[in-house]
């Protein structure tokens, strides 16, 4: 990782109050496997208004190649989601202006 990348992944964990809601999710899904954003947002105890952040935190995620989407019926037009990569206990960082993935576990990043 450059230095660059870094630095900006320091200072997303510091600021940003998305990394504790991310990790929760990610260790529900990690527990879960399989699951949707309701699913996610019962277990992880969070309110129906960060609906949005989840579901875009999920987005950048199947993007990366972490996920797989797949719909459950088209009367509720619900998404399920499995968790397809499992590289570790800490939650990937969307950074660089949402355009990479960064796992922590790996020390790898990912272009979405």
């Amino acid at each position: 990782m450059n230095a660059k990348l870094r630095n900006h992944c320091k200072r997303i964990a510091k600021t940003k109050g998305d990394t504790a809601k991310h990790a929760k999710v990610w260790q529900v899904m990690r527990i879960m496997r399989r699951f949707t954003i309701n699913d996610l947002l019962a277990v992880c105890e969070l309110q129906p208004n960060h609906r949005t952040g989840v579901k875009n935190y999920l987005h950048k995620l199947k993007r990366a190649g972490y996920l797989s989407m797949n719909r459950v019926s088209p009367s509720t037009n619900e998404c399920s989601y499995l968790l397809i990569r499992d590289t570790g206990p800490t939650c990937p960082s969307v950074v660089h202006y949402a355009t990479v993935v960064y796992d922590h576990n790996t020390q790898q990043e990912h272009t979405i």
